[in-house]
């Protein structure tokens, strides 16, 4: 009896343990509550391979492939995350902030925060947000004053494409070469100036020559410029190309925003607008204020944008015709139809 009893127990068949991506990931965090990283991303990766499109499972990836010092993985699916799966999930921004942070990028770590606090004023982070934002600002302020300045001079050209001056940008930044033929943003402004007089292939020329040695978004954003003005590709895939633009600069910011707005891009550009102009306090061009009047218009209020004319026509003594264009548009409430023909503050 006993024998046949064990060959019963042999062929009892054998009842598989259900493990599927909830048990995964509830181990893993288990696995993370007793100080074991490395394991906890092993199963919750496995979760997230059993359900990729669980926004809690990639969230926690994320967060684990950050406690692991994998940064740039982890803001690449942070990233995902927002854009795929929740656009919901503010703390995104938060968490990419703190993974920029930890690799010294802190510019960038500034316009995440910027973004979290915008989209989220009430967030579970925003205190934290806000007390990070302070630090980088410290920090900002400690910059090299001669890095400022060259800043400021090279900026020259940039100030005259906004006034629309396409002809003076092309000279002045000829002379800037002259000085410093090393200077990748020289190169940037003078083939921006022009594309703008349509000298495509003079501009072309340029973008293809030095793209390879700038690591700043403005030649990737001249690429996309120009393969529109090119007819190679349609306003939409331009607007694309530049949509996935990540400045690594404070100084970037401002000249990726104009192409976004200049592709209609309001949302993004009406986000970088505010964080060029919280981060740099002493913004104090009109063409700047009359650029994200635009777009506070299109994306907050009217009666905001319409302050913001005044106020410029109040300050600047030569302010061009488009103020008055803008101010009398902005009061019958109709949206300019051409964003690119109001652009210039001229």
């Amino acid at each position: 009896m006993s024998r046949s009893r064990d060959n019963d127990e042999k062929k009892a068949p054998i009842i598989p343990i259900a493990r599927d991506a909830e048990f995964f990931f509830n181990k893993g965090n288990e696995l993370l509550e007793n100080n074991q990283p490395e394991r906890a991303l092993r199963f919750m990766q496995r979760a997230m391979a059993a359900n990729p499109n669980h926004p809690a499972y990639a969230c926690q990836t994320a967060i684990l492939l950050s406690e692991t010092g994998r940064y740039e993985e982890s803001n690449e699916l942070l990233y995902y995350i927002y854009e795929k799966l929740d656009s919901t999930n503010n703390e995104s921004f938060f968490f990419r902030a703190n993974n920029f942070i930890a690799m010294n990028r802190f510019e960038e770590a500034g316009f995440e925060l910027t973004l979290y606090i915008q989209n989220d004023p009430n967030g579970q982070y925003v205190e934290d947000a806000k007390a990070y934002l302070a630090l980088l600002h410290e920090h900002e302020q400690a910059e090299n004053e001669t890095a400022a300045s060259a800043e400021v001079q090279s900026d020259n050209a940039l100030r005259l494409l906004v006034c629309g001056d396409y002809q003076a940008a092309e000279e002045t930044a000829r002379k800037q070469l002259e000085k410093d033929p090393q200077q990748s943003c020289h190169y940037a402004y003078l083939a921006e100036a022009l594309i703008e007089q349509k000298r495509l292939a003079e501009a072309e020329e340029i973008v293809t020559e030095w793209m390879p040695f700038s690591y700043g978004p403005q030649f990737h954003c001249l690429l996309a410029r120009l393969l529109f003005e090119q007819n190679k590709v349609t306003r939409e895939e331009a607007a694309a190309l530049l949509s996935k633009i990540h400045p690594l600069h404070r100084g970037d910011y401002y000249y990726w925003g104009r192409m976004l707005l200049r592709f209609d891009l309001f949302e993004l550009a009406f986000k970088v607008y505010m964080h060029v102009k919280i981060s740099r306090k002493a913004v104090k061009d009109f063409s700047f204020y009359h650029e994200l009047a635009l777009l506070v218009w299109r994306n907050r209020s009217a009666e905001e944008a319409e302050e913001i004319w005044q106020w410029i026509q109040q300050n600047d003594r030569e302010y061009p015709p488009v103020v008055r264009e803008m101010l009398t548009q902005v009061q019958k409430r109709e949206f300019p139809a051409d964003i690119e023909r109001v652009l210039p503050y001229a």
